[in-house]
């Protein structure tokens, strides 16, 4: 792990060496994941590969770029993109989206994020480049260096629950989704739920999401042997904007709890 503190004494350095007058650094600029991007070259260079292959070469690309993973900010911060949006006159370019976090170092760092999404599925978010994410920080890429920062208060993100089958009131493990998408399967062992890959070019993958935060690629066919879906009714215990599926996996039955998609 890179420590930000050397980061920002690098930048320092730089800025004052380009400027004596300069005595404040510049926001890092985080860049959206070009990992999509990738992938789809990838596919194109060899639309030969087998999905094992796809498999070796996307993972290669998600540990270079880590994945999209979108937060959502709070009503508070909603309130303020929005006004900033809204005052923008015709011609002028976007307000910038800054932010200051905090890394588990205890250093702070002033970052200037991607512009926030505007879909109605991820309506008041930002979509980060991220290789692990727990409740309490998260990896993101910045000048080509990994650096851990803490959440702040009102970041969120979308989950996947694994709920007790037996007793669904209660939650066996909690699983930090990238994106809305529908569980395929659960590891036997119950450290991790496979995705569907939300793009039809990527129809053959499915990303599994462990419960330590962090992400990697496997083939459709894998997940799906992991377990056949049911829909499961909850009845008045159904959570409105939350789909559930039971997976059947050899002798366990697992049932998970996940967003709806709004499309």
């Amino acid at each position: 792990m890179f420590k930000l503190f050397h980061l920002l004494v690098v930048c320092a350095f730089l800025i004052v060496g380009v400027s004596a007058q300069q005595y404040s650094l510049s926001p890092f600029t985080i860049d959206s994941s070009p990992l999509k991007k990738e992938l789809r070259s990838i596919r194109a260079a060899n639309p030969k590969l087998t999905p094992d292959e796809f498999v070796d070469a996307a993972n290669a690309a998600l540990e270079k770029n880590g994945i999209g993973y979108t937060f959502y900010f709070d009503n508070t911060t909603c309130e303020k993109i929005e006004k900033a949006f809204a005052a923008k006159k015709p011609g002028d370019p976007p307000p910038n989206l800054r932010a200051t976090l905090i890394s588990v170092g205890g250093e702070k760092a002033s970052l200037l994020l991607p512009q926030p999404n505007t879909s109605p599925c991820t309506h008041c978010s930002v979509t980060l480049p991220v290789l692990q994410v727990t409740s309490s920080d998260f990896i993101t890429l910045i000048s080509g260096r990994n650096i851990k920062f803490l959440i702040p208060d009102g970041l969120l993100s979308d989950e996947v629950l694994l709920l007790d089958a037996a007793n669904p009131t209660k939650t066996k493990k909690r699983f930090r989704i990238p994106f809305k998408a529908k569980p395929l399967g659960v590891l036997y062992d119950e450290n991790g739920v496979y995705l569907e890959v939300p793009d039809p070019q990527f129809s053959d993958l499915a990303l599994i999401v462990f419960d330590e935060g962090t992400f990697q690629f496997a083939t459709r066919k894998e997940a799906e042997s992991n377990g056949k879906p049911t829909v499961f009714d909850m009845g008045t215990s159904a959570e409105s904007g939350a789909s559930y599926l039971t997976f059947q996996n050899r002798d366990k039955k697992l049932l998970v709890k996940f967003p709806k998609d709004c499309s």
